[in-house]
This record gives C-alpha cells, sequence and structure tokens, in this order.
C-alpha cells in the first residue's frame, strides 16, 4: 500500500510500549492471540495488503499494508467469564491506593494522541457483548449507542482527558468476538481448517499441527522488541503480514504434494518383520512432517538427511546402514521432539523418509 512509510513505522519505532510487550496472563495472551490469528486469516482472505502486530502498544495493531501504511487500526482485547460491557464501564476508572488507573477508553484514545490520524480505528474486543449495541458477533460504531449512554461516555472521557473532544467518538468501536472463552482453541482450529482448504485446495488435512506452528509464530512476536531501527526488522519481529502467511501456505502445499510413499521404500527390506517395524513410525512422521513448518523444521530435515547419505551409498543392507547413521541422527533428536525421546525404529523412520524424500 503507497504512502509515507515513515509515517507509522517512525513512532512505532520510537514511542514506549506502555504495555510492555507480552507481559500479560497467560488465559488473555492466549485469547488475544487467537483473534488475532483469526483477524489476519480473513485479512489474508481478503486479499489485499496487511501487517498484523501482536502485543505493539496495545494487544493488536493493524496496518493496512505491509510495505508502508498511513492508516492504522488498534485493538485492545479483554475477556470477561460473564459480565456484559457498558460504554460507561469501559470509560470507567479503578482506583488503586486512592489513584485512579486509566480507564480503558483513554488506554484506546492514547494511541490516537502518540500516533495522530494515522490511527484511524479504536476497537475494544470482547468475548462478552455490548447489548447496547448489539448482541451480533460483528463490529459496531460506538456512535450507535443511545444518546444517553453516548453523551455519559463522553463526559466521562473529557474528565479523564481535556483533550478529548466529540468528534474522536466516531474512531471507537466494539468487536464482539465470536470467540468463547472455554472453547475459542476449538473454534480457531475450525477456520485454520477452512483456511486451509481455501487458499491451497487440499483436503484431508491434520489443522492441528498447522495452527499450532501459527500459534506459535504470532506468540513469538508478542515479545519485547529488541534493537530495532527499520521498517524490515520491525515486521519481523511484532508483524505476521500476507509475504510471512503465503510462506507457510506454500510449505504446507509442498509437504503435501511432494510425499514419500510407503510403496517406494517398503520393497528394500530384507524382511517383513523389519518392514512391519518402521512402517507405523514412516506414516506417523509423514503426518507430522507435512505440517512442521519453519526454518527449524527444514533445517532438521536437511541436517538429518546429510547425516544419513554417506551411509545409505556402502552397499550394506536397509537396517545396517540406517544404524550405522543412528548414533549420529539421535544427537539432533531434540531438535524435532523437544525431550528427544524418540524410539530408534521413528529415527529409523525419520532417516529413511528424509533420505528419499526429494523437494
Amino acid at each position: 500500500m503507497g504512502g509515507n512509510a515513515l509515517s507509522v513505522v517512525a513512532p512505532l519505532l520510537t514511542i514506549p510500549d506502555a504495555a510492555g510487550g507480552g507481559k500479560v496472563a497467560i488465559e488473555r495472551l492466549d485469547y488475544q492471540t487467537a483473534w488475532g490469528l483469526s483477524r489476519a486469516m480473513v485479512l489474508h482472505s481478503g486479499g489485499e495488503p496487511y501487517a498484523v502486530g501482536f502485543e505493539f502498544h496495545d494487544d493488536i495493531v493493524e496496518l493496512h499494508g505491509s510495505d508502508s501504511s498511513d492508516n492504522a487500526s488498534f485493538y485492545q482485547v479483554k475477556t470477561d467469564k460473564a459480565k456484559d460491557w457498558t460504554l460507561n464501564r469501559i470509560a470507567a476508572r479503578k482506583k488503586v491506593k486512592g489513584v485512579h488507573t486509566p480507564s480503558f477508553a483513554w488506554r484506546m484514545f492514547e494511541n490516537r494522541k502518540k500516533f495522530g490520524a494515522v490511527a484511524q480505528r479504536l476497537v475494544f474486543v470482547s468475548n462478552q457483548p455490548c447489548p447496547a449495541l448489539g448482541n451480533d458477533h460483528k463490529d459496531y460504531s460506538f456512535t450507535a449507542a443511545p444518546k444517553k449512554e453516548l453523551e455519559s461516555f463522553l463526559k466521562s472521557l473529557q474528565a479523564e482527558d481535556g483533550s478529548f473532544q466529540e468528534e474522536h467518538l466516531s474512531l471507537f468501536s466494539f468487536s464482539y468476538s465470536p470467540f468463547n472463552l472455554g472453547s475459542f482453541d476449538k473454534a480457531l482450529l475450525g477456520e485454520v481448517t477452512t483456511f486451509i482448504h481455501d487458499q491451497t485446495g487440499l483436503d484431508n488435512i491434520g489443522p492441528k499441527a498447522f495452527a499450532l506452528m501459527l500459534v506459535d509464530q504470532c506468540r513469538r512476536r508478542s515479545r519485547q522488541l529488541s534493537d530495532i531501527s527499520d521498517l524490515p526488522a520491525l515486521l519481523k519481529s511484532k508483524f505476521v503480514t500476507r509475504a510471512d502467511m503465503e510462506q507457510w501456505l506454500k510449505e504446507l502445499k509442498d509437504k503435501n504434494e511432494n510425499r514419500v510413499q510407503w510403496s517406494e521404500v517398503s520393497g528394500w527390506f530384507a524382511s517383513i518383520t523389519e518392514a512391519q517395524a518402521i512402517k507405523p513410525h514412516f506414516f506417523s512422521y509423514d503426518i507430522e512432517r507435512k505440517s512442521r513448518l519453519g526454518a527449524s523444521a527444514l533445517k532438521f530435515q536437511g541436517d538429518v538427511k546429510k547425516l544419513v547419505v554417506p551411509h545409505m551409498e556402502t552397499g550394506r543392507s536397509l537396517m545396517e546402514m540406517l544404524d550405522a547413521a543412528l548414533p549420529e541422527v539421535r544427537k539432533i533428536a531434540s531438535h524435532w521432539s523437544s525431550d528427544g525421546l524418540l524410539s530408534n525404529d521413528y529415527l529409523r523412520a525419520i532417516m529413511l523418509y528424509e533420505y528419499c524424500y526429494v523437494g
């Protein structure tokens, strides 16, 4: 998207993140990560450039264009187990040790003060509705609220911040999320399943591993900023972009189209007993492999192949060649399984698969 790249990037790089980037309750982080990932998939399906940032200056920030943007939306994600929202509640201030804390509404407005006209939407997101606006799972402008409630909201914000004007009301929206607090993980998995099919045409793909990979990528972007001074580094550190998602989808599709078939290798074993010992692990690895994406997975697969190839050219029996490479592959097993507790037969299946894989 066109525009002055510094219009958003410069302040994002220089203005301190008051939220502390990721220092939040794990329950809320999980929910907001799921919501942010869902939002990224919606934007991706729309076909336009985008960048969704996690735990940055607010819970979620969305740039309408990933190369540059003068248009950003800020989403404050708040969950509640049972209580509905009102505009008055969003504008309410609590006292802590006799001192009034900022209201949710002011924290949202703070982004307008920091980023000026770039902050075009300030959105409050929750799993609970705001009945005064509506009970459907969609976005509502605060200006659609009953007149008295809107006037009360305006009065509260003006009392908290003298710079708040009536014209600022149109910046605020409420988004009633369809994600239930107790089952948002299942809802996200359903969305990922549909997303994979729509974007790749692949059917019968177990979405869980791919979904976990996406969540992990989003969570990594929730961490504190390190030394960042330019747009590419900022996007890599804190944002999921269209280019990122395209790459992950391509890897998923490639791994499902370039699979090693058991029929290619089953005849290499000296006995049915040997083949039957490896076969279930071969299929298990195939299923896991096709959804394990990213640089670390690719490196592990490449490293296994490098270790195995020299042994597979010695002319010995298949099991002898695999067993010769086994100690070396065992040393890097923790790169695939965090505890490294993979059986010898599972590692033999990995070695056989990677030796045959072409891609």
